[in-house]
């Protein structure tokens, strides 16, 4: 948890002037109205985290943001730190500030739920499904990764009739796949554990608990003093919810107020029928994935994993002394990448202490 602070004469302030400014095609945005239909790769926006605070306590500026494309797609990866010009009252910052602009993973928690379909018409095909939720495992946590140093953690719930939680969220990857997934690792395992024991398919009320937990979890993340965190929820199914309690109405409206990301995963087979298909795309507002048949399983996990992790590397942070001493300053955070350019302009305040010292090699204001 953050360390409680003795609170300064004058709070920090961040007040979003704008939304987002959004450039796409060429220019700056500025002037130039966005052509009908833009490219995914020829348009970028910067996202001023929400929730973030900006520091500006003995003159320490802190931004948390996302660089984007206007599909709302992470482009950390090939954005390099070059291509940022940061402005304060409309002048390049000076060379003494020790500006510095990094992926911030370490000021960032994700946390994901795994939920699967583990009834009666699942029972040969655990294997298959166990084997492609571990992939799912390793992409986010790749082998070797200490838990420690990973800032993924991932809960998994088995459902047939009854919803169980197999592991709260860890991010032991080896836990995870040895000892959590091998419950359900066929079918003997799975009712050994006493899982498998309802032909019935509580897949609504799964559902809106991995919602409600994922909630929980991000808020305790929250608390505890982190600058980033996200949720997501993975859904597979074989089939459709046969119980109707909650409704699938229900279900649909609590993905919908929901904030965080919803991934949906069907496995074509006798209980998938079109209805079914339709109403997974529904809950996958964030992605769906439907394979054919169970040896296509593994990529649809493995694709899902690869846009929970991108999300956790689209996050940036911005660090620098200003010399200023007065309130209401405007900082200017310009990225060029690809020929176009978007900003964001903020307003902070300064709070200095006698014999206070900057310094941006602290870093962020939580850690994981």
């Amino acid at each position: 948890m953050r360390t409680p602070r003795t609170p300064l004469p004058t709070l920090a302030l961040l007040t979003l002037l704008s939304s987002a400014v959004t450039a796409c095609g060429g220019g700056s945005g500025n002037n130039n109205p966005p052509p009908t239909g833009p490219q995914p790769n020829a348009c970028i926006k910067l996202d001023v985290t929400s929730g973030t605070t900006l520091t500006a306590q003995e003159g320490k500026v802190v931004v948390n943001f996302r660089v984007l494309d206007c599909l709302d797609r992470p482009l950390a990866t090939s954005v390099p730190e070059n291509a940022f010009e940061i402005f304060e009252r409309d002048r390049r910052i000076s060379s003494e500030s020790q500006l510095k602009i990094v992926p911030e993973p370490k000021h960032f928690a994700s946390y994901s739920v795994l939920l699967l379909d583990v009834s009666g018409s699942m029972s040969q095909q655990l294997p298959g499904l166990v084997e492609s939720a571990a992939r799912f495992i390793r992409i986010l946590i790749p082998e070797g990764t200490a838990p420690e140093a990973t800032v993924h953690r991932i809960a998994i719930y088995a459902f047939d009739g009854e919803i169980k939680k197999l592991s709260d969220f860890s991010a032991d990857a080896n836990a995870l796949i040895g000892t959590t997934l091998a419950k359900i690792r066929d079918e003997q395992s799975c009712k050994a554990n006493l899982i498998c024991q309802d032909s019935r398919t509580r897949l609504n009320g799964a559902l809106m608990q991995g919602i409600g937990d994922v909630k929980a979890a991000r808020d305790a993340g929250k608390s505890a003093g982190l600058d980033f965190t996200t949720a997501s929820v993975v859904l597979f199914t074989d089939g459709r919810d046969t119980i109707n309690v909650p409704t699938e109405a229900e279900a649909q409206e609590a993905v919908n107020k929901s904030d965080a990301n919803i991934f949906a995963i069907g496995l074509k087979g006798a209980d998938m029928d079109t209805q079914s298909v339709k109403s997974l795309q529904g809950f996958g507002k964030s992605g769906f994935g439907l394979a054919e048949k169970l040896e296509d399983l593994g990529s649809k996990f493995e694709s899902i994993a690869g846009n929970i992790r991108n999300i956790s590397n689209s996050y940036f942070q911005l660090r620098y002394c200003s010399p200023l001493e007065s309130n209401r300053n405007k900082l200017t955070i310009k990225v060029s990448h690809e020929g176009v350019t978007a900003q964001k302009d903020l307003t902070f305040d300064v709070a200095r202490s006698v014999g206070g010292i900057c310094s941006v090699d602290s870093g962020g204001t939580g850690t994981p």
